[in-house]
């Protein structure tokens, strides 16, 4: 079968969309973690011993490309809940976690490599994510070259909501759009990450949030109770004006 990555016709491995460290914490001291699937029927349930994988997009060798994006994406989004530094506003209130030992360039392309598969992937669990043939090549060739040059159009921020009753549990990927611009709002265990996809700005208003090159580095916390999913960039609006975030 034909590899999604380097395109060629060779036997292709399970590759795992979300990298598989990050189910550890879904799992807990369990053997597998757990899909549910709502409908009106009734409640599906199925079991994963690795978290979701797809065996239709990636050789053995394409695969290892993401491993030291997804090795660093895990030492980020999980030693920031092990050793907590929390930022807190000039009134003393609590805004938000500063990730720790952030490698920006890593970083990025761990936000874009999880992106990527979830776009060329096959499973349901992604099925709203398609970022088009122009997105999925230009992400491609910057995993596959290693660099973020040039990446400015996916530009991300992250959030963390404290009081979740549904703690360590991973959501399907979806597409938001706001004042015009597209996104896709990835889930990770306790964390969204917000990517925007598209080559307008990001408005104003995100900029003391968005992840860049130079620290700190912010997860968000947002609250939980009395919010929908329909209420997220504004409850992150919220959030921003009511505090103040330095950037350097």
């Amino acid at each position: 079968m034909r590899c999604r990555f380097c395109n060629k016709d060779k036997r292709l491995t399970k590759a795992h969309i979300i990298p598989r460290s990050l189910f550890k914490p879904v799992r807990g001291q369990g053997k597998y973690s757990i899909e549910m699937r709502v409908s009106k029927k009734a409640v599906k349930e199925k079991y994963l011993q690795a978290g979701n994988y797809d065996c239709g997009i990636l050789c053995e060798e394409c695969e290892r490309e993401f491993s030291p994006y997804d090795a660093h994406g895990h030492s980020v989004f999980t030693k920031v809940f092990k050793e907590p530094n929390i930022y807190r506003d000039p009134a003393g209130i609590e805004c938000a976690y500063v990730l720790p030992d952030v490698d920006f360039p890593l970083l990025k392309l761990f936000v874009l490599g999880v992106l990527w598969r979830a776009s060329v992937s096959s499973l349901d669990f992604f099925s709203n994510v398609d970022l088009g043939q122009s997105h999925e090549d230009t992400i491609k060739s910057l995993v596959s070259n290693g660099t973020i040059e040039g990446a400015d159009r996916y530009q991300f921020f992250c959030s963390h909501q404290r009081d979740n009753p549904y703690s360590k549990s991973i959501l399907p990927p979806r597409k938001r759009k706001m004042d015009g611009v597209n996104y896709i709002q990835l889930y990770l265990p306790d964390i969204q990450v917000v990517v925007k996809v598209d080559k307008r700005p990001l408005p104003e208003i995100f900029a003391p949030i968005v992840i860049r090159p130079n620290p700190p580095h912010y997860l968000v916390f947002m609250p939980f109770k009395g919010s929908t999913e329909d209420d997220y960039f504004e409850g992150m609006k919220r959030a921003i004006r009511d505090h103040r975030w330095p950037t350097k």
